[in-house]
């Protein structure tokens, strides 16, 4: 079977639609692996059900992603798929046939899908440190007409027309959030006796200033609410010794609105 490595954005949130959905061709696959975005693996490795349809997979450090697409002019009916840590965790019989019907995802489609994506855990599957796995699928499509059974895989099995696929598990490296580091929540201290001296405008400079130095904010323009005037209205008129909060929310040219939780704890004086 021919194999194809795809350098696109990969991991394909989908769901299932019905064969009445638009068709899936080449170029809008490839514009939805595009639209999905995994932690750092930008692989999609593509399988193909002979004419039928084709077998989609990635992953990033969690979990394991497929989608099984039809081609134009059919839709998937069923779909069998057995996933194991080597090739003695397929169930074979005899010589070295898998049953179909033995494998151990058996799902129906009624109506006939498009395309159709599961998602498993690496946790789950538990193949310990075993960075490779083999994976069987077979699927039956329709062109509305008649049914067409193909396997995926580009190793035969030993007996019997069924095949399989070896699949490297990638080692994602981690990507940091471009706007991690707006997300930077600002706390202090005061004694009571301390609260009368306080001014509004010294008070909302502080805390504007304190989240602008420890973000990557390139402004500190933005909202308080409550208001620091209403802050300091609960502070001084009410018993004082307590903790009083507020959000403070800066409108960001690279990540939208980011809010940051102001905490002021007011302690008795010793």
């Amino acid at each position: 079977m021919k194999k194809l490595l795809l350098l696109l954005l990969p991991m394909l949130l989908l769901t299932s639609c019905s064969i009445e959905e638009p068709e899936v061709s080449e170029d809008s696959i490839k514009d939805l692996n595009a639209s999905f975005q995994a932690e750092g693996c930008d692989i999609v490795i593509l399988e193909y059900f002979g004419d039928y349809g084709q077998l989609h997979i990635t992953n990033d450090n969690e979990n394991l992603y497929l989608l099984i697409a039809a081609e134009d002019g059919f839709a998937l009916e069923n779909l069998k798929l057995h996933i194991a840590e080597d090739y003695s965790g397929f169930p074979t019989v005899g010589k070295g046939n898998l049953p179909p019907g033995q494998m151990e995802i058996n799902l129906d489609f009624s109506p006939s899908v498009q395309y159709h994506e599961l998602v498993f855990s690496l946790e789950e599957l538990n193949f310990g440190d075993n960075q490779k796995i083999v994976l069987a699928a077979k699927g039956d499509f329709t062109d509305g007409t008649e049914s067409y059974a193909s396997w995926v895989g580009d190793i035969q099995g030993p007996n019997g027309n069924w095949f399989y696929m070896n699949y490297d598990i990638q080692e994602c490296p981690i990507v940091e959030d471009p706007c991690e580091n707006y997300y930077s929540n600002v706390s202090s201290t005061l004694c009571t006796a301390q609260v009368d001296d306080i001014s509004l405008l010294g008070v909302t400079n502080y805390y504007k200033n304190q989240i602008f130095l420890s973000t990557s904010l390139k402004t500190i323009t933005g909202t308080f609410n409550p208001t620091m005037a209403e802050l300091l209205d609960q502070i001084k008129s009410g018993s004082l010794a307590g903790e009083y909060n507020t959000v403070y929310t800066v409108d960001t040219p690279e990540c939208g609105f980011v809010s940051f939780e102001i905490s002021v704890l007011v302690n008795e004086c010793l």
